[in-house]
């Protein structure tokens, strides 16, 4: 995706410190020595910047060694591997990483890494206070230093989901309104990568039995906000309980979690709207996926399919066709007006046009 849609900043790259100048900006500041003094890098680097985070593929094409710069810093890194090998060191703890694995390596310690040419990699760089900001939200307590183990964690289908979502917003013109989606967007990336993490779910707190009426103010919540992303933090903290809590509960209640519960709501809402679609209202497929909170067209397609046994383009085509007929000729043969009905449970009447 970040090869398709992203920018490319480096292609070929065979000096160790021209690739360095390249990449400090995206990641961190470093320095790459080749392993072999008479070594001839072919690196080649796709990025895209979103908001506040960046995301770059990144592959060296020659056996390297990548160590610090002197100097302090404040992000985050999450380098998902896709191939090849790696060796990672942060501080005292080393890692083998290993493919479609991921770690998350913090700011306050010495971090090296020692790469083989068939190596490529997406990092993900992410600010340290707005990880630090997140990760306080998720514990229910002040904002403290994260600092997650070293350790391969398989990378979750949602996760590679919302990157990929937040790679397809970032490349498009974005007006404030669509900004500002792109930042939740993100959070809900940062979220979920936090998540992910074996040691920092550990760190989650004990949940208080949370009633049933939480539930259903968090589904009533979730749904005025369909349109928009939101996170398990969020949810929880407008209704009042923890995000451990609230997703115990809803296992509870509804034998899925929240956000699986969020899907689903949008896409029954997309179902609607595309069901409902008028001939002259320029109602689309993305369209409709935006208005219901579904940014990602492809993973759109694919779960509107898996609950719906159909395409929402075939939807939309049959109901846009049927309507369309229908306004060219009524019963009887009369021109006919269609009025939509949107409240649930009706369909668009069929009402016969003044003077027919």
């Amino acid at each position: 995706m970040i090869q398709a849609r992203g920018v490319s900043v480096a292609s070929g790259v065979q000096d160790a410190e021209e690739l360095v100048d390249i990449l400090t900006p995206l990641t961190r500041p470093h320095r790459v020595v080749p392993v072999q003094a008479t070594a001839v890098l072919d690196a080649r680097v796709e990025s895209v910047v979103a908001a506040n985070i960046s995301l770059s593929h990144v592959s060296y094409g020659a056996d390297v060694i990548v160590t610090p710069a002197d100097v302090d810093v404040e992000t985050f890194l999450f380098p998902v591997s896709l191939s090849g090998s790696a060796r990672l060191t942060y501080g005292d703890d080393t890692l083998i990483a290993k493919s479609q694995t991921a770690t998350v390596i913090a700011p306050y310690r010495v971090f090296r890494s020692e790469i083989r040419a068939d190596h490529e990699q997406i990092i993900v760089t992410i600010p340290r206070s707005r990880l630090e900001i997140l990760a306080a939200r998720l514990l229910g307590r002040g904002r403290e230093e994260v600092e997650p183990a070293l350790a391969n964690v398989r990378v979750p289908a949602s996760v590679i989901a919302q990157v990929e979502t937040v790679v397809l917003m970032a490349t498009e013109d974005l007006n404030a309104q669509s900004r500002d989606v792109l930042l939740r967007l993100e959070d809900l990336l940062i979220e979920s990568i936090l998540l992910a993490l074996p040691d920092f779910r550990r760190q989650l707190p004990s949940a208080a039995f949370v009633p049933s009426r939480k539930v259903g103010a968090a589904m009533a919540y979730m749904d005025d906000h369909l349109a928009e992303p939101l996170t398990i933090s969020e949810v929880a903290t407008q209704v009042g309980v923890t995000a451990r809590g609230l997703q115990l509960a809803f296992q509870r209640e509804l034998n899925q979690t929240p956000m699986r519960w969020l899907r689903d709501r949008r896409l029954d809402a997309a179902h609607g709207l595309l069901s409902r679609a008028v001939p002259g209202q320029e109602v689309t497929v993305t369209s409709v996926a935006r208005a219901t909170g579904l940014h990602h067209l492809g993973h759109f397609a694919r779960a509107f399919r898996d609950r719906f046994g159909e395409q929402p383009s075939s939807i939309l085509t049959a109901q846009t066709g049927r309507l369309a007929a229908a306004i060219e000729e009524g019963p009887g043969g009369r021109p006919v007006t269609v009025l939509p009905r949107y409240r649930e449970g009706l369909v668009p009447e069929q009402i016969a046009a003044p003077g027919s």
